[in-house]
């Protein structure tokens, strides 16, 4: 397909076609993708206007943007004396930050990492993407020291201990989002937080305070 039939009228078929599949929101995260290679083609080349600036593609899911800011994440990382549920949601929040937002779920079954590197298919997309959603990233020091008190046994085939001591992610999850709530309200941060926003968090720190190519943040977040 040559970049120049790119036109309002085709992306709005291809939308219309996505909706009668899936959520609207999600139509728009495909229609959102396309924009960034597009755009990252088109500032090699002139292609004239761009056909995305017609589309409204926000998602509005009445929950706002998940997104806290450095200095929030900040006031997280030195809340000092806590619990120990609140120690774990909150070590696990950052540790998710320290990986590129990896999602609960992955971070629940991920297993050793090999070589200094962190290995996994991301769940949520691997069954619609050709390469299974594979996931390579560095072992960086910080994320190392965040789950240092949560290494799972040597006999474990899991990196992090919680695999062997709830009965699914989703109950792991559970309640690391009751106990992220109780430290937002420690660090005086006004939001209902989540482990989401470790996600949402990444993504947008990377693009505004650390100027990462918004096409190698995409990636990430594949």
């Amino acid at each position: 397909l040559p970049f120049e039939s790119v036109k309002p009228s085709l992306l709005r078929a291809f939308f219309d076609h996505l909706t009668s599949r899936v959520s609207t929101n999600t139509a728009k995260a495909y229609l959102v993708d396309l924009r960034v290679l597009y755009n990252h083609i088109a500032s090699l080349h002139d292609f004239g206007e761009n056909p995305f600036r017609k589309l409204d593609l926000a998602r509005h899911s009445g929950r706002g943007l998940r997104a806290l800011t450095a200095a929030q994440l900040s006031r997280i990382a030195a809340l000092d004396g806590l619990a120990a549920p609140l120690q774990i949601a909150r070590d696990m929040f950052l540790l998710s930050f320290a990986l590129a937002g990896i999602n609960m779920c992955d971070l629940f079954n991920l297993m050793r990492p090999q070589g200094g590197r962190i290995f996994y298919a991301r769940q949520k997309t691997r069954e619609r993407r050709s390469d299974g959603a594979a996931v390579s990233l560095a072992l960086n020091p910080v994320a190392e020291r965040l789950a240092a008190p949560y290494v799972a046994p040597p006999s474990s085939p899991f990196w992090l201990r919680f695999a062997l001591e709830y009965s699914s992610s989703g109950a792991w999850l559970k309640m690391l989002n009751k106990n992220l709530k109780k430290v937002a309200k420690l660090a005086d941060i006004n939001v209902p937080l989540s482990s989401y926003y470790a996600r949402h968090s990444w993504a947008s720190i990377a693009r505004n305070d650390c100027n990462i190519d918004i096409f190698d943040i995409a990636q990430g977040l594949a």
